[in-house]
């Protein structure tokens, strides 16, 4: 990856298991021990004070370290890796704009609040302390983001909401963008023929 990380760095009155100061970023192998009630509680703790120094703490599993090295290395890979530089022809939406080897397009100011707010949703998602659960998909949908949130119900099906606040406003904010795009672009739908009144 090729950034230096420290092992055993003491933070605060902790020992992170490995910090990079270039990247304000520590990364915590914990084993069975972490399971119980009295250990969690003191991690939160001790992260929730990290993260006031601006650190970006990722939790990974003992077993997922030994077990499955390679997604454990491309997980943290897609966490600190910033996007490629895109090349003439390639999609570009971070601006609002899609550039291809034709023709430069522009999306209306609505579109791009789609796009930022969807944005926001996917960057809270992978922000999430996954080690713990060991389900993390760096390649998630809406659904599956929706899916992690909201959860199912003993009858398989997802829960209409979710008991995290954060998730609730993102999902929501999504949702107002979207219905405001499609009130613009609802005549159009009709009057180039995609539907039919």
């Amino acid at each position: 990856m090729g950034y230096s990380f420290y092992r055993q760095k003491p933070i605060l009155n902790y020992i992170a298991d490995f910090y990079c100061k270039e990247l304000n970023l520590v990364i915590e192998i914990d084993g069975n021990t972490y399971d119980t009630e009295e250990q969690i509680a003191y991690d939160k703790e001790r992260d929730r004070q990290m993260q006031v120094l601006g650190l970006t703490i990722i939790r990974i599993r003992d077993e997922k370290v030994k077990k499955d090295m390679p997604n454990v290395l491309r997980e943290i890979a897609h966490i600190i890796t910033p996007p490629t530089p895109l090349k003439e022809g390639e999609l570009n939406c971070e601006a609002g704009e899609i550039r291809t080897n034709e023709r430069k397009l522009e999306f209306s100011a609505e579109a791009t609040a789609v796009f930022d707010a969807g944005r926001a949703l996917w960057r809270y998602y992978h922000a999430q302390k996954f080690a713990w659960e060991g389900n993390y998909n760096a390649n998630a949908s809406l659904y599956d983001i929706r899916e992690h949130f909201q959860g199912r119900n003993d009858k398989g099906r997802m829960n209409p909401k979710s008991s995290d606040e954060k998730y609730t406003e993102l999902i929501g904010n999504l949702r107002d963008q979207l219905k405001i795009l499609a009130e613009k672009i609802a005549p159009k739908v009709y009057e180039y023929g995609f539907l039919k009144e």
